[in-house]
């Protein structure tokens, strides 16, 4: 079951490809009203990114679309999850190897596996769905809400939700 909640959708793509260099941390671009699971915890906190790149065409993931994440910090093993790497943010299948590495396997023969250490990754997060959203106005592709003020996004509270216009 799901319910629909104002989630923060951060201000940079994350990449379905090669990780991209994050130098700072994301902000809060802006807030979408979308639907996210039900759960029994009222202190689960779902993040949307936009993806950049092709390696999880196969999975449904391409450039432009919205990941939907539950943020945590453990996963099962073959979970497709929102990855901190030394390289920047990416998207991919998770598996660690029991020996201190974790393999992020893409959906995209093209692209080869990364293995890191699991001391050099940071999980943010379980991907929960992603969707493509698009508002025409005019013919014209139009942003879904006006720029909010930017919050730390790893620190954030979800007690006053910024509304959407």
């Amino acid at each position: 079951m799901f319910r629909i909640e104002s989630i923060p959708i951060l201000d940079r793509p994350v990449t379905a490809g090669r990780p991209a260099d994050v130098s700072e941390d994301y902000r809060i671009d802006r807030w979408e009203w979308l639907p996210v699971p039900k759960t029994d915890n009222p202190e689960d906190k779902f993040i949307g990114i936009v993806v950049y790149g092709e390696s999880m065409r196969e999975a449904g993931i391409t450039s432009g679309h919205i990941v939907v994440f539950q943020a945590c910090e453990e996963l099962e093993p073959g979970c497709l999850a929102v990855v901190a790497t030394p390289m920047g943010l990416t998207v991919k299948f998770y598996e660690p190897d029991g020996a201190g590495y974790v393999w992020l396997h893409s959906a995209n023969d093209l692209f080869e596996p990364q293995r890191w250490a699991d001391t050099d990754i940071n999980i943010r997060g379980s991907v929960v769905y992603n969707l493509q959203l698009w508002q025409l106005f005019n013919g014209e592709k139009v942003k879904r809400a006006e720029k909010q003020e930017k919050k730390d996004y790893w620190d954030l509270e979800y007690a006053d939700p910024v509304p959407t216009a």
